[in-house]
């Protein structure tokens, strides 16, 4: 993937995101994150789907301290997390019970103006649920989803991007 050899044929943001969903998928993350590597050194940089990708896979393999480690990165080279990187944050840190960080991450969600899905709302309850925390889970997902109805109301922009639950 050398841009050098045939200019013409040089790889694209999009072949990198692609290469690191296809090893997310084979669960095979350390070779994912060996392109985004080469894509840092590209020249092109990474972008809220590199990241949101890895994000994902790390989630899921339940390495949410890397997940978590792209997610500050991420935000401190200036790219806006979506409402798939937050989800997927949020789903990795309620499957390992770490709810008060997935609060402080849907707070900066919801401080962000990014709509909270349904995906989010369902790791939400999952997490509470799982550590018998029924009533809390209620509470705390209405209490999400009042806020962001206030947002709408009192006219903040909030980010609503397509397939939100």
């Amino acid at each position: 993937m050398d841009r050098r050899v045939c200019p013409e044929a040089a790889p694209t943001i999009h072949t990198y995101n692609i290469l690191i969903d296809c090893y997310r998928h084979m669960h095979r993350l350390e070779l994912g994150f060996a392109i985004f590597g080469r894509l840092l050194k590209s020249g092109l940089g990474p972008d809220v789907v590199s990241y949101s990708t890895l994000i994902d896979g790390f989630s899921k393999e339940g390495e949410v301290d890397k997940a978590y480690g792209l997610f500050r990165d991420m935000k401190e080279h200036g790219i806006l997390p979506d409402v798939v990187t937050y989800s997927s944050l949020i789903n990795g840190l309620c499957k390992t019970k770490a709810m008060d960080k997935a609060e402080s991450v849907l707070q900066q969600m919801v401080d962000a103006g990014v709509r909270p899905g349904n995906e989010t709302y369902n790791s939400l309850i999952y997490g509470y649920s799982t550590m018998g925390m029924w009533k809390e889970s209620a509470r705390r997902t209405i209490a999400a989803m009042k806020m962001f109805n206030e947002m709408i109301e009192s006219g903040t922009a909030v980010s609503i991007s397509p397939g939100d639950g």
